[in-house]
């Protein structure tokens, strides 16, 4: 068995080319004004919340709410822009430095790109502080805003704000065919180049997950989306042909090779059913366009109640690959990051204080703050541009389940040591219970697959009674070593023995395998996090505590 994983938190934000300082607006003098103001405008709600942490003598910049990010026409994406941008430097009081942007660099091309820019670069640049970013939320003949301040040099975040703002013009439903023949015509515009596209994520996020709805309005946008790209593709290429022959120009782009990917969002609700399509190439995104859909347009067998709301999370995660950190290490810490992250968000905890991972070691250290208090679920990773042959760069989108909400287990465990030689030192755990509880131990290996140790044949239920205490594996068991991976040459990993401890009877046995014999058994029936997180929370997490406990193999 061997574990390691790695999840520092990365926040970095990318060069931007010009920057146009405003000057503070004075704001009235006290709260009550202020609270007054608030119920009056969303974009003043918006900033006294994204600004209620931030230090004076800042300096704060909003990022531009660009249509191909937002999926808002770029008449209403300025407007916005601009009344939040007043909203900050009144509610700013001349506390802080409101930045306006007058214009993008290439770099700001797309969203994701924000976190591939050297962060010390972007300082000494803009001299921001404090980095303001607003997404799109789906709401009913509005437009809603979820925005962060992030604190620049930490990567904390230091003020979280949403709003809804009335926009009922653009909203309105439309027939199914209407819509989808719209919306396919309005991902084009401004395209630099064409070529076909393929369908990559779709997901409602009623449920967090793909569904029925979201796979069939999925396949009918690609149906009129593709004969409109392939037309488009035809007319660049003549008109390339045409400019060669004529003025010997051949700056006219057709296609980069390949696919685009369309990934579509759905928000079903009750008189309406809002699409979101985002076209991306490779991992930039190149337009990003809304509509909303009648629902009684609809085949009703697609049709299903909304449900509640599984808040979907997304967050990035970054690995430098060195001598210290092989390729695949590097996939596993990048991923193992962006779970971290999204955890942190979802609980409003800090996120883990490291902005990219390098070595082993930062991996699991920072993955013992968020898992115990809650899990990813409904994972969807995707690869992002790594803007260098040695940088992994993945995104993960998740819903997140807690852990312990109530009533759970008082549980304490501790390694014997914190370092082993591989195959020679054997491992133990110590535990120690306040309250009841079912226990179980997993392996989490650097293959960032897990197997079960516990309960097994010899314990099929490990069972510690309230003060009592126990030391694992006991003196008659056999011993728990960490062996070497097959093919991995680093000099060190790091895994985790992870404990869950429940307060009624989990089927633990039918979660993960039990541990084989050998290094290559243990491989073959091992399952990979994300599907022991699935399996995990099948059961009642609430009532549940978990502890990673991480430690280093040295060969």
């Amino acid at each position: 068995m061997h574990l390691r994983g790695s999840i520092p938190l990365f926040v970095a934000v990318a060069f931007l080319a010009g920057i146009i300082p405003m000057s503070a607006w004075a704001f009235w003098g006290n709260e009550k004004s202020q609270d007054k103001a608030c119920s009056e405008s969303p974009a003043l709600c918006l900033a006294i919340d994204l600004l209620r942490n931030v230090e004076k003598g800042n300096r704060v910049a909003l990022r531009p709410l660009i249509p191909r990010e937002t999926g808002l026409p770029a008449a209403i994406s300025r407007r916005l822009y601009e009344d939040i941008l007043q909203a900050l430097s009144k509610v700013s009081k001349g506390r802080q430095e409101i930045i306006a942007r007058s214009r993008l660099g290439k770099i700001w091309d797309s969203w994701e790109n924000q976190y591939e820019t050297d962060i010390q670069r972007f300082i000494k640049e803009t001299r921001a502080d404090v980095e303001i970013i607003c997404e799109r939320t789906a709401r009913p003949e509005a437009v809603g805003l979820s925005c962060t301040s992030t604190a620049l040099s930490s990567g904390k975040h230091v003020g979280e704000g949403r709003a809804v703002f009335p926009q009922k013009d653009i909203f309105t439903p439309e027939i199914l065919d209407i819509a989808v023949t719209a919306l396919a015509k309005n991902l084009l515009v401004d395209l630099e180049a064409a070529k076909p596209a393929k369908l990559g994520v779709l997901l409602d996020m009623n449920s967090g997950s793909s569904s029925e709805l979201a796979n069939f309005l999925g396949k009918r946008l690609l149906a009129a989306l593709n004969p409109m790209l392939i037309a488009e593709q035809r007319t660049k290429r003549k008109q390339k042909e045409l400019n060669q022959a004529v003025k010997g120009d051949s700056s006219i782009l057709v296609s980069s090779g390949g696919e685009f990917t369309l990934n579509c969002e759905i928000l079903p609700e009750k008189n309406r059913v809002t699409l979101d399509a985002r076209l991306s190439d490779g991992a930039r995104r190149i337009s990003y366009r809304s509509v909303t859909i009648d629902p009684k347009s609809i085949p009703a067998r697609y049709l299903s109640s909304p449900g509640g709301l599984a808040k979907q999370y997304v967050a990035t995660g970054v690995a430098i690959i060195s001598k210290k950190l092989d390729r695949q290490s590097a996939i596993r810490a990048a991923r193992n990051l962006a779970r971290a992250r999204v955890v942190a968000q979802a609980l409003a905890i800090q996120a883990p204080a490291i902005r990219e991972v390098r070595t082993e070691a930062h991996g699991m250290r920072v993955l013992q703050g968020t898992l115990d208090k809650g899990v990813p679920l409904h994972e969807q990773f995707r690869r992002l541009d790594d803007g260098g042959a040695n940088r992994l760069t993945y995104e993960l989108r998740a819903t997140v389940k807690y852990v312990g909400s109530k009533a759970h287990p008082n549980i304490s465990a501790h390694l014997n040591k914190k370092v082993y030689r591989a195959g020679l030192d054997p491992i133990s755990i110590r535990l120690s219970a306040k309250t009841a509880a079912r226990i179980a131990v997993f392996g989490w290996g650097a293959d960032n697959k897990v197997i079960r140790l516990y309960p097994n044949r010899l314990d099929p239920d490990l069972f510690l009674p309230a003060g009592g205490v126990l030391a694992l594996p006991r003196k008659d068991e056999a011993r728990i070593l960490s062996a070497p991976m097959p093919g991995n040459n680093n000099q060190q990993d790091h895994e985790a023995l992870i404990l869950v401890a429940a307060n009624g009877v989990v089927p633990f046995s039918k979660i993960v395998p039990l541990a084989g014999i050998s290094v290559g058994g243990t491989m073959d029936v091992a399952i990979g996090i994300g599907t022991f997180f699935e399996r995990l929370a099948e059961y009642d997490l609430a009532q549940m505590t978990i502890r990673i406990l991480p430690y280093q193999v040295v060969d």
